[in-house]
C-alpha cells in the first residue's frame, strides 16, 4: 500500500451477484441480523481505529486531544 499511487473503486448498482450491494463498497451487515446495512465510517471497528490513531498522532498535551 505504501507503494500504491491512485485507488479507483466501482459499484455496480444493478449487481445480482453481491447482496446486499452494499458490501461491495466497504458497507457491512450489521451485526446480529442480515438485512440492514452500515457504512465503512459507521461501523464499531472504523471509529475505534480512527480514535486509537488519533491518540497515537496526537501528542499528550494537545489541546485537540482532549488530554491535560
Amino acid at each position: 500500500m505504501a507503494r500504491l499511487e491512485k485507488f479507483v473503486m466501482v459499484k455496480f448498482l444493478q449487481d445480482t451477484v453481491v447482496d446486499p450491494v452494499d458490501t461491495e463498497w466497504f458497507g457491512f451487515l450489521k451485526t446480529g441480523q442480515a438485512k440492514e446495512t452500515e457504512t465503512l465510517q459507521e461501523s464499531v471497528l472504523y471509529k475505534e481505529v480512527t480514535l486509537e490513531t488519533q491518540a497515537q498522532v496526537l501528542p499528550e498535551g494537545d489541546p485537540s486531544s482532549g488530554s491535560p
